[in-house]
């Protein structure tokens, strides 16, 4: 049986996204949830991803964030893809 790791509580704020990436996102879409895998030039940056997952214990109930990332070079990162909202007040006059 595989060795099973846990999420590393120090946090990865950067992806080269000049190399290629293995991809894998989930996300909500009419009231279904949806996988979306991609990867740009390497199949096996994808199945790292996935490897990623099936490492950790809880899998898939173990992440934290929508987007798992894996780069030529560096870890795999677990990444929130959020929404950004730009706050405009309105001044009277």
């Amino acid at each position: 049986m595989p060795e099973r790791s846990t999420p590393s509580r120090k946090p990865v704020t950067e992806v080269d996204l000049k190399g290629p990436l293995g991809v894998v996102q989930a996300f909500k879409h009419n009231d279904r949830m949806v996988l979306a895998l991609s990867n740009s030039g390497d199949d096996a940056l994808l199945d790292r991803s996935l490897g990623y997952i099936n490492g950790l214990e809880g899998r898939w109930g173990a992440l934290s964030g929508d987007v798992i990332a894996t780069g030529v070079t560096g870890p795999t990162v677990a990444l929130t893809a959020a929404l950004a909202v730009i706050y405009r007040p309105t001044h009277p006059g």
